[in-house]
């Protein structure tokens, strides 16, 4: 008999150059194809080995989040122009600047959503307003979307309170300029899937890729607007023991 707790089925969480990429509709694929060279001598011809010509590793996922930001990643050759809003300030500590941190439905680190993104003079304290927490080591700030992620490492604990300080600004536009870029980006990749039967969690990380340059975006009336994702792996030589990634399966 097999172990039930080693089956896995849903998604998971893809990061495209440490931010996260958001929902993902359908199917994650991480593949490793390969080209061979078969050695054979003899009379008659017999195979006396082969050998790797050729690698290629790649991760395709589906977008379910059809941002500017995703879209370029995603591209790697277009870049986001942004049309800034009006600025607006957020209350200043108190009741009304509360925030709690939550796990995300599909897992991964605990996470307050702020009131806008393009976050500015940002500070962070305890419902008493005692202790100052500090980015990096206590949370970690995604100043660009509005998002704090709260660190393991630091002071805050699961599920805390907290109270914050803090401008923003959303924008009034933003747009892919085409036809000016042509030169791919390098950018991380890292998905992360957990297993919702036993909490066992598959990693995958490129250290260098790229994407597939090409977007498809499909306006169908009766369904989701997905993009499909391409990313391929490129070798990192600093790191020689795993130069194109690493796939991880973490035990609970």
């Amino acid at each position: 008999m097999g172990n039930f707790r080693n089956t896995t089925l849903g998604t998971g969480l893809l990061s495209i150059g440490g931010i996260d990429a958001g929902f993902l509709k359908g199917n994650v694929q991480v593949q490793r194809t390969v080209e061979q060279a078969i050695f054979e001598s003899g009379v008659p011809l017999q195979p006396q080995g082969r050998v790797i010509t050729k690698e290629t590793i790649q991760l395709t996922a589906p977008l379910g989040e059809i941002t500017a930001e995703n879209m370029s990643a995603v591209s790697g050759t277009i870049p986001v122009t942004t049309n800034a809003g009006t600025p607006a300030t957020a209350p200043a500590f108190g009741a009304t600047s509360e925030h709690t941190f939550r796990t995300p439905v599909l897992g991964g680190l605990q996470t307050i959503e702020l009131l806008g993104p393009n976050i500015t003079s940002f500070l962070m304290k305890d419902v008493t307003e005692a202790t100052d927490y500090t980015n990096e080591d206590d949370f970690l700030l995604d100043a660009a979307r509005g998002i704090v992620y709260r660190n393991p490492a630091g002071d805050i604990t699961a599920g805390q309170t907290v109270r914050t300080s803090y401008g923003y600004t959303i924008p009034a536009s933003k747009q892919l300029d085409l036809g000016k870029y042509f030169v791919f980006n390098e950018t991380s990749v890292t998905f992360t899937h957990v297993s919702p039967v036993s909490g066992k969690t598959w990693t995958c990380h490129f250290w260098r890729a790229q994407g597939s340059a090409e977007l498809d975006l499909n306006f169908e009336e009766t369904n989701y607007t997905v993009m499909n994702v391409t990313f391929i792996s490129l070798p990192d030589p600093p790191r020689p023991n795993n130069p194109n990634g690493y796939i991880r399966r973490t035990e609970a």
